[in-house]
């Protein structure tokens, strides 16, 4: 064991290694000792190949002897340690923070989100989108950089480039889903600027409905490919809910009693109650009901319905209900027969008031959609009155005729 010698500066000493050297002399081990909390205490500061001297390890033990008379700072070297590692952390993690937003959203698109999405459908048209639109104005930009003012010039680019207004939001919301990951990834702590600007509203409501002829046949043809689709069918054209609606139904919203239905996990949030016609109870009790909280539809293995069964789009193709038809929006899906029923209502004169607590639309501009629908009855109506106040003239003036005859033959 190699012995401990003095230095000439109070409470430094060092002991020599065994056989390495630093330069000429043998590497020497420093140490300082000193007393703390009345206790004696001794700390080993290193070695002299690393650069420590007597001079310096007596420099440490001044700076450490001053903070314990003033109160401030490390009183002991480990105390010192501690403190260096925490700001050494602290330097390190903000250049790590600096560099993380240095990363340009295109080299974050291309070499973190792009390749996460590698597996969804929509990757290349992603890909394609960026490359056209955004990288031109954004790529370079470092991500914290970006503004709402940079995608208004994507905005304004899509809208020179007479793009569809769909087109606008899929590309918005490309930069606000790589913008949002990049967030998790604490490049960037703010929401997307995508929030801030106004894009035009995209009218995807459904135009088209289901004339009577055209909903029975369908439902013929899908009651002769699967009972349980044909029954969802016709629930939603003649109660207006939509698939998700019908997929949570369990027995005990269903009372054939009052002929109530109770609609669960509705889109606006709300409970919302319709009444069966006729077909629908006739319906409910061909069906052998199961527990109360038993759900009425289910799949193969008896947990509830995810989605339309696939056999709806079929019979849609087979019957040609679709054929030659180009808007999305006169295109009939599964949810056109929840428009047709509407449509059929306003149709009935129904008032829209009261079409909206039946389709529980959560604002009335979403009833107000269908009043093409009441426009037309409003019309029809009119045509029937101009045609009933001529038959009510036509008939006066007869009457007044016939009266004049008369009193020509008395005063005869």
């Amino acid at each position: 064991m190699a012995k401990w010698i003095k230095t000439n500066f109070p409470g430094v000493r060092y002991r020599q290694h065994d056989t390495r050297k630093h330069g000429a002399k043998w590497d020497q081990y420093f140490t300082i000792r000193y007393k703390h909390s009345g206790k004696d205490k001794e700390e080993g500061l290193g070695w002299a190949s690393e650069g420590w001297t007597a001079t310096k390890a007596y420099d440490r033990l001044k700076e450490l002897k001053e903070n314990r008379k003033t109160g401030e700072g490390p009183q002991t070297l480990a105390q010192k340690r501690e403190l260096l590692d925490r700001q050494e952390e602290a330097i390190e993690t903000e250049k790590k923070r600096q560099d993380k937003e240095s990363i340009t959203f295109a080299n974050y698109f291309i070499n973190t989100y792009l390749p996460d999405t590698i597996h969804k459908k929509s990757n290349q048209v992603e890909k394609f989108i960026y490359d056209k639109w955004i990288d031109p104005v954004i790529g370079k930009l470092k991500i914290n950089d970006i503004t709402e003012f940079h995608l208004k010039k994507i905005q304004k680019r899509m809208q020179d480039g007479e793009k569809a207004v769909r087109t606008i939001h899929y590309a918005f919301a490309i930069v606000s889903q790589a913008w949002n990951r990049a967030r998790k990834d604490k490049i960037v702590q703010r929401d997307c600027p995508t929030r801030d600007v106004d894009l035009p509203r995209i009218d995807n409501q459904k135009k088209r409905y289901l004339r009577k002829e055209e909903a029975e046949s369908l439902l013929a043809y899908l009651k002769s490919k699967s009972q349980q689709l044909y029954e969802l069918a016709y629930l939603s054209l003649y109660t207006g809910a939509r698939f998700s609606e019908l997929a949570w139904l369990t027995w005990r919203r269903i009372n054939l009693d009052d002929g109530s239905i109770i609609f669960r996990n509705t889109k606006s949030g709300k409970d919302r109650t319709v009444f069966m016609t006729d077909g629908v109870k006739q319906l409910f009790g061909n069906m052998n009901p199961g527990s109360p909280d038993n759900l009425i539809f289910t799949d193969k293995q008896g947990k509830r319905l995810l989605s339309v069964s696939n056999t709806f789009d079929r019979a849609i193709a087979e019957m040609g209900l679709n054929a030659g038809v180009i808007d999305p929006r006169d295109k009939i899906t599964f949810h056109s027969l929840r428009h047709t029923h509407a449509s059929w209502l306003v149709d009935s004169g129904t008032n829209l008031y009261v079409v909206k607590e039946i389709l529980g639309h959560a604002d009335f501009k979403m009833t107000q959609r269908y009043s093409h629908v009441a426009a037309d009855s409003i019309r029809q109506a009119m045509v029937g009155l101009e045609k009933h106040v001529s038959r009510m003239q036509n008939q006066s003036e007869a009457d007044q005729q016939q009266t004049n005859d008369k009193v020509i033959s008395f005063s005869r």
